[in-house]
């Protein structure tokens, strides 16, 4: 093939050449879209041919197959070094928080390169999509690792989650200021999957309003209960011992705060500056009726068992 253009080339070794070529196409698509770039364009950054590119790569859809894998090792290595840098006793939870930052950074560096194959799913060579495809069964295997057992439906939903979440983020321009709430959401996501609420009829999710259990249902909630049944805590309090169990901001707080507040869990009052929490227990009476009708099921046998401890503390006969 002649060369379209004269410039003068430096003479590289191979795999010096071959990693200028690969950076410049991670940088080209990173900025464009698979369609959007071209090997001449990846060539003249790389200060090399089309034709020695396609030497080097043979297809664009090879190179772009290299990069993908190149982008899938830079994520998982920074991600790992994120988790190794938190304490020993990190929970899961602050750990997965901790690696969708890392996530998140990622993204922001790569916005278009990122999006590309999300807006558009066959537009990209099959053999790249199978990386990312085998990127997911990878990160289902490390959530199950931090999480246990947890069904592949629950982890698969949270990971779409995640990243339709991210999608809409780029494409509302990467603000700063959402990036935490997303983090709290897609934490908050990953626990209501693995712990989902009980189930309710379509009927009543209809008819409007928050059930009982549907506002038990989040492991949030429910912890910023268990900080209140001892009495009142001021709302700084419990925002940092739930944001340091978590890995959550916040503002990924204050919204489980408000739907308590809201339905009647967890009224609040001022004293001075400070906002105080408390249990309310009329709403969880709801709860204690629904159970009521199961209480036979564990109630009957503690009772015989008592029964069978009172009679072995009698006095034997003499």
């Amino acid at each position: 093939m002649t060369r379209a253009d004269r410039r003068p080339r430096r003479r590289l070794d191979a795999e010096t050449r071959r990693a200028a070529i690969l950076a410049a196409a991670r940088d080209a698509f990173a900025a464009g879209t698979y369609q959007e770039v071209s090997l001449s364009a990846i060539g003249a950054a790389a200060g090399a041919s089309e034709a020695l590119v396609l030497r080097y790569f043979g297809s664009k859809a090879a190179l772009y197959v290299a990069c993908v894998a190149a982008a899938v090792d830079l994520l998982l290595e920074r991600q790992r070094a994120a988790d190794e840098a938190l304490p020993p006793d990190t929970g899961p939870y602050s750990r997965i928080a901790a690696s969708i930052r890392v996530y998140l950074d990622f993204i922001a560096a790569f916005p278009r390169g990122w999006a590309g194959p999300l807006r558009t799913p066959s537009g990209s060579p099959a053999e790249a999509e199978e990386l990312r495809v085998q990127l997911r069964r990878h990160y289902v295997e490390l959530l199950r690792s931090l999480l246990g057992p947890v069904p592949d439906l629950a982890l698969h939903g949270y990971l779409g989650f995640l990243d339709a979440a991210c999608l809409a983020w780029v494409e509302a321009g990467l603000p700063e200021a959402d990036r935490e709430h997303l983090v709290a959401m897609a934490v908050a996501a990953l626990a209501g999957a693995v712990n989902p609420p009980l189930a309710r009829p379509v009927a009543d999710c209809d008819a409007g309003g928050v059930h009982a259990f549907d506002v038990l249902g989040d492991p949030v909630r429910r912890r910023i209960l268990e900080l209140l049944a001892d009495g009142e805590r001021p709302a700084g309090e419990v925002s940092a011992i739930v944001q340091a169990e978590f890995g959550i901001s916040q503002p990924g707080v204050s919204q489980p705060l408000r739907v308590l507040r809201e339905n009647g869990f967890a009224p609040v009052r001022a004293d001075g500056a400070r906002r105080l929490y408390a249990v309310d227990p009329a709403p969880l009476r709801e709860i204690d009726a629904w159970l009521d009708r199961y209480r036979r099921f564990w109630s009957q046998p503690l009772d015989a068992l008592a029964t069978e401890l009172a009679r072995g503390r009698r006095p034997s006969s003499p």
